[in-house]
């Protein structure tokens, strides 16, 4: 059964501030026209501001002054431009002071920028900036972080997925447990995750729908335990599962964690009763050799006690109905009994033997404190045809009561198939129901008979009508003159 993923995308999701650990830190000094690379980032100084007549060595003393005219003549508010591009894409263009807050040429200047986007986030800040017509190159000291704003969901979250190594089945335990387990293990707390799971085809499982929403906070585990049946198990296969898929959310971003596909060898109880007769017609009244076959196809050992019953009109004459016996896994067992049949004058059916079985390391009941049966079931049943029941059956279909038919149906039928036999002509309420039966009973009995005996009778039939007609005439003509 396949699972339903049921995800909403864009959910909300809360944060904690990232850690400065997160971010990666590079110090650079660029001169003009220089570039710095770091994490997909290219920064260029473009520019710089104006150099100015005087450049004090020591410039603390711009600290404490604020004469726009002397700041700018000592160098305390000189600012760099920069381009920067991102994996060759134009994201931005900043013009940095030392000093944040800087007023220079009616225009503010700040000593920080920074650029944000799903994948990263960018801050330069700068540290010095140092301009002047009586150096070889202006030039900016530069402090540039770099903080990836992909979440890393294997450094952040465990998401373990259990099932038995061999997992045992049987008629009355048909589940396999799985478990699930997820764990928050990073700095953030997460206000909504997804757990979606699914089974193979020839699985089902309880519940049938496999997917859960939970909050999870940094810390915190999420645990699940559910189901799972093999619709036709094998014993012995090996079984694959798919994996278990973790959905989170963050910075308007989804991402997903697998547990990877597992494997488990499936152990199950199968245990097949057969029950064969070694004759399927008979003719006569006599005996009939029954065996049942017991065979364990499952993947544990087994005691198997098996009952059997008998039919109408039959007789046990040596042998067991009901045995039990213990078999290891591919092994079989047969049982025989004789079987006497009193009647044949109808199709024998013998009923079907009834079985239970337990493997060695099934549960205990607590109400009867014994053993439980791992599971039951049934044979087959087996027909025995009579041979006399089947010519009866025939000659009644081929043999029509008095006054069945019409008198054209009659001769054609005489005409077209001598093996037909009507009933005589008169009227059936000449004859009443006693002599009808009588008839219909000589009929079936002579022609059941063999047909060199029909044919001796025939013959002495015949001669006797002979020496009736030859006889009189004989004597008549011996006792003219």
């Amino acid at each position: 059964m396949r699972a339903v993923l049921f995800f909403i995308i864009g959910l909300a999701v809360i944060t904690t501030a990232a850690a400065a650990s997160d971010w990666e830190e590079q110090s650079v000094t660029l001169k003009w026209g220089e570039s710095v690379s770091i994490s997909g980032y290219n920064i260029t100084a473009v520019d710089f501001s104006p150099g100015t007549v005087e450049e004090p060595t020591n410039k603390t003393k711009c600290d404490v002054e604020y004469d726009a005219f002397k700041r700018k003549a000592w160098g305390c508010d000189d600012y760099v431009i920069l381009k920067v591009f991102k994996n060759g894409n134009h994201v931005l263009d900043a013009a940095l002071a030392e000093r944040n807050y800087t007023f220079v040429d009616n225009l503010e200047f700040f000593n920080e920028t920074a650029y944000d986007d799903e994948d990263s986030s960018l801050r330069i800040i700068a540290l010095d900036v140092v301009t002047g017509r009586y150096i070889p190159s202006p030039y900016a000291e530069l402090k540039i972080m770099v903080k990836s704003n992909e979440l890393d969901l294997a450094g952040n979250f465990t998401v373990v997925k259990t099932v038995p190594a061999e997992a045992n089945v049987n008629p009355s335990s048909p589940f396999i447990p799985i478990s699930l387990a997820v764990k928050n293990i990073g700095p953030y707390d997460f206000q909504y995750i997804w757990v979606n799971d699914s089974v193979p085809e020839d699985f089902i499982s309880k519940p049938q729908e496999l997917g859960w929403g939970t909050p999870l906070k940094k810390g915190e585990a999420w645990e699940k335990d559910y189901l799972i049946e093999p619709l036709k198990p094998v014993a012995g296969k090996t079984y694959t599962l798919p994996p278990t898929v973790l959905y989170v959310v963050f910075n308007n971003k989804t991402y997903n964690l697998s547990t990877g596909n597992l494997s488990f060898i499936l152990r199950s109880s199968e245990i097949i009763v057969t029950k064969t007769a070694d004759k399927t017609e008979v003719r006569e009244p006599g005996n009939v050799t029954v065996n049942i076959s017991v065979k364990n196809n499952g993947s544990r050992a087994a005691l198997v006690k098996v009952r059997d019953s008998l039919a109408p009109d039959t007789q046990l004459l040596s042998g067991e109905l009901d045995f039990s016996t213990i078999l290891q896994p591919d092994e079989s067992y047969n049982n025989s009994y004789l079987l006497k049949l009193n009647n044949i004058s109808g199709n024998i059916s013998l009923p079907h033997a009834s079985f239970e079985f337990k493997e060695y390391w099934s549960a205990y009941d607590t109400e009867t404190k014994l053993q439980a049966n791992t599971g039951s079931g049934i044979s087959n049943p087996v027909e025995i045809k009579s041979a006399i029941a089947a010519v009866q059956n025939r000659n009644i279909s081929t043999v029509r009561q008095p006054g069945e038919g019409s008198s054209a149906g009659s001769s054609s039928a005489k005409s077209s198939n001598s093996s037909t036999v009507d009933s005589p002509a008169s009227p059936a309420e000449g004859i009443s129901s006693d002599s009808q039966n009588i008839i219909r009973s000589l009929w079936i009995g002579i022609s059941q008979l063999p047909f060199a005996v029909l044919a001796l009778l025939a013959g002495g039939l015949l001669a006797v009508l002979m020496l009736r007609i030859w006889s009189p005439g004989t004597k008549q003509h011996k006792d003219k003159p």
